[in-house]
């Protein structure tokens, strides 16, 4: 079966009568344009997206028969988890994380990468609250820095709120 776009979210579709049958990502193959996989179920599917970054998110829709609706599952990896406990500690946190250019997750008020041994020395010497876990990877956060305009980043606004306040 050949995929060249996204039917929607699993969430807009009637399931009642049908099977649904996740297609297991990785995190990291989430922008990925041409991918080859198999269903749970054994559906052989090739993934082409030749105009556009798929960016793939939990629940998308890739294919719909009869008997069957085809969504994407991400599958949990090894993180490690940062618990900040303060803006600063949160700021510094993706400061240095996106110093090393590793993609950053965010869950509720924890930060997550992909398990890096050397990463969790580091905040572990630093004296942050870590822990070692399975975890999906479902939340990029958008870290671009914005120079112009209106429009402010994420390390923008962090960095904003751990200014001391006159």
């Amino acid at each position: 079966m050949k995929i060249y776009k996204k039917l929607g979210h699993i969430s807009t579709f009637q399931t009642q009568n049908k099977i649904v049958d996740p297609i297991a990502f990785e995190w990291y193959e989430v922008h990925k344009r041409i991918a080859h996989k198999t269903s749970q179920n054994g559906n052989s599917i090739q993934i082409k997206f030749l105009n556009e970054n798929p960016n793939f998110q939990e629940g998308d829709v890739l294919f719909e028969t009869e008997t069957h609706i085809g969504s994407v599952e991400i599958t949990p990896c090894e993180c490690l988890v940062i618990i900040p406990k303060s803006n600063f500690e949160l700021a510094a946190a993706c400061f240095e994380i996106g110093n090393r250019h590793l993609p950053l997750f965010m869950d509720h008020d924890e930060l997550m990468v992909a398990f890096d041994k050397p990463l969790a020395r580091y905040f572990e010497a630093s004296n942050y609250k870590i822990k070692k876990e399975e975890r999906k990877l479902v939340k990029p956060l958008k870290t671009t820095v914005a120079p112009h305009g209106e429009n402010k980043s994420l390390f923008t606004k962090i960095m904003q709120l751990t200014q001391p306040t006159s």
